[in-house]
């Protein structure tokens, strides 16, 4: 019998073995390649849901702006002066001194404040209503010093004899910070400790203390001022409550707005004669949007409770209004989730209702943000942060609402 013919069941059996072998190889591959793309897919889907950071049909990126200012600020607002937008960043500890730039982003101006260590005074903010009007609030004080271009003082404003009389008051600077419009301020006040019998008794009469003061024209020979909005943090507080934070009013031109840390809502207030019209309760998806002050006593057993409750929790940080598009921007940083913190800007039309809330990528930029009439730059700090010249400029991306 040929060896073909003896050996073909045995062959048969093998290549039958084989393709069997190789189905199921072939089988095993497709699953895993099935089971790899499921988790693709599923892992897509679950960012594309969480991560539209950055992105929305409405809010749009422009481009990256960068100011050579020769050091790093969070001393920064922007001022139009004679018509024309500048970018004015204060360095108040080294440098000693405010650079304008046009928003081009070239350094045109250097105002010198070195003249302000004669008077032995902190500088806290400033105002620049032109070139040779530049007023500068200091720590701890009631005056206001009036430098012109080349930084000498030509002015100082003692405001102590206007103040309320029923207590020690410090000026202190509000988001704005102290520019109402034309030559009137608006500044915050700061009830001062003066050897109160005990500290319940002084955060009691600091919550019932007038918290804003106007001066009509600071230049007028005989000045009209005006204070009040007392009881402002009983509306959310009491004086068994710890509240520090920055006084944070932003100024418009029929409006004062308020935000705190500790409330979740915004206060319209009349500046004219300082009344809440109405509050404004905000709503984030991201995370509730204020903290439970801590009280006297966990402060006093646990000192650092203040600082971990503001790092811990979700809060309002600050208001922009944009006059180009007629809606307002509230910028809010969320409770930490797996070490990271998020923040959004939610979005209201001109009667503050919510109409958008966008993610921002938190790992790109800080919430610190300032309006222009080219839109909304956002500080790209983190983005930059590795940069080998970060602490000589000052960057931003700029956005607008459509």
């Amino acid at each position: 019998m040929p060896l073909q013919i003896l050996f073909k069941p045995i062959l048969t059996s093998i290549f039958s073995s084989c393709l069997n072998l190789k189905a199921v190889v072939l089988a095993w591959c497709f699953y895993e390649f099935k089971k790899t793309l499921f988790i693709f897919f599923i892992i897509s889907s679950i960012f594309s849901c969480s991560t539209h950071t950055d992105k929305s049909n409405n809010f749009q990126y422009l481009k990256d702006l960068t100011f050579k200012t020769g050091f790093k600020s969070g001393n920064v607002q922007i001022e139009i002066i004679n018509g024309k937008e500048y970018l004015c960043i204060g360095d108040f500890q080294r440098e000693k001194c405010i650079v304008l730039h046009p928003l081009d982003g070239k350094k045109q101006l250097t105002v010198d404040l070195s003249n302000l260590d004669l008077f032995q005074e902190k500088i806290m903010a400033f105002e620049i209503l032109d070139l040779d009007t530049i007023l500068v609030l200091p720590y701890y004080s009631t005056k206001i010093y009036c430098l012109n271009r080349t930084g000498d003082v030509w002015k100082i404003i003692d405001l102590k004899p206007y103040l309320p009389k029923d207590g020690k008051y410090e000026l202190k600077r509000s988001a704005t910070p102290f520019h109402y419009q034309n030559n009137t301020l608006i500044f915050s006040l700061e009830y001062v400790y003066t050897n109160e019998n005990d500290i319940y008794s002084f955060r009691q009469k600091r919550n019932a203390a007038p918290i804003l003061f106007k001066v009509e024209d600071i230049f007028a020979d005989s000045l009209k001022v005006s204070y009040g909005l007392d009881n402002l943090y009983n509306n959310f507080s009491d004086a068994n409550h710890v509240n520090i934070e920055g006084n944070n009013f932003v100024f418009f031109k029929d409006k004062i707005v308020f935000n705190s840390a500790y409330s979740d809502s915004l206060y319209i207030i009349n500046p004219v004669n300082f009344k809440i019209q109405t509050k404004i309760k905000l709503h984030s998806k991201y995370s509730k949007i204020n903290i439970r002050p801590v009280t006297n006593q966990q402060q006093s057993e646990e000192p650092s409770i203040v600082n971990s409750n503001f790092r811990t929790n979700g809060q309002i940080r600050s208001v922009k209004y944009y006059k180009k598009k007629d809606v307002y921007f509230v910028f809010a940083s969320h409770k930490p989730q797996q070490k990271e913190r998020n923040w959004s800007i939610i979005i209201l039309d001109k009667n503050f209702n919510q109409i958008d809330e966008i993610l921002m990528d938190s790992k790109k930029h800080a919430h610190y943000g300032l309006i222009s009439e080219q839109g909304i730059l956002i500080s790209s700090y983190y983005e930059t942060l590795w940069d080998s010249d970060t602490n000589y400029k000052n960057t931003y991306a700029l956005f607008d609402f459509l």
